[in-house]
């Protein structure tokens, strides 16, 4: 029982320096390939889970396509800034577009009857009805 436990570490150790000398820079994540292969050696339980641990999540982060080291995208367009961003922007344009423009906006003058509320009673006052000095007041 005491030589199969030796063996198992023994095989365990091996596997992780072998993986371990043939992994990329990437899976290493910062550390140098000399120092895993000390953490194995001098620790072969710790450093040998480590290293799985560590290269194995690397290994899975670049199959998805996704670098483990920049958080993932908003799962939904609601939380996503620049989508809220831009519908903020067309939401804008289209009440903007949705509204009528102020009187004398178009760069004309406006009539007055349009700007002001007739009052009953009283006629409004055109171009035409100004007092010409006749003295019939």
């Amino acid at each position: 029982m005491e030589y199969l436990s030796l063996l198992i570490l023994l095989g365990l150790m091996v596997f992780a320096l072998a993986e371990c000398v043939q992994s990329s820079d990437d899976e290493r994540v910062g550390l140098q390939k000399g120092i895993w292969i000390v953490l194995i050696v001098v620790f072969p339980i710790v450093g040998s889970i480590a290293w799985f641990v560590v290269s194995r999540s690397r290994r899975n982060a670049s199959r998805s396509g996704q670098d483990p080291t920049i958080p993932p995208s908003p799962v939904a367009p609601d939380d996503d800034p620049e989508f809220l961003w831009r519908l903020e922007s067309e939401r804008r344009r289209a009440a903007q577009r949705s509204t009528p423009p102020p009187p004398g906006a178009d760069g004309q003058a406006s009539a007055p009857d349009a700007a002001q509320p007739h009052e009953p009673g009283i006629e409004p006052s055109g171009p035409g009805d100004q007092d010409q000095g006749d003295g019939a007041s």
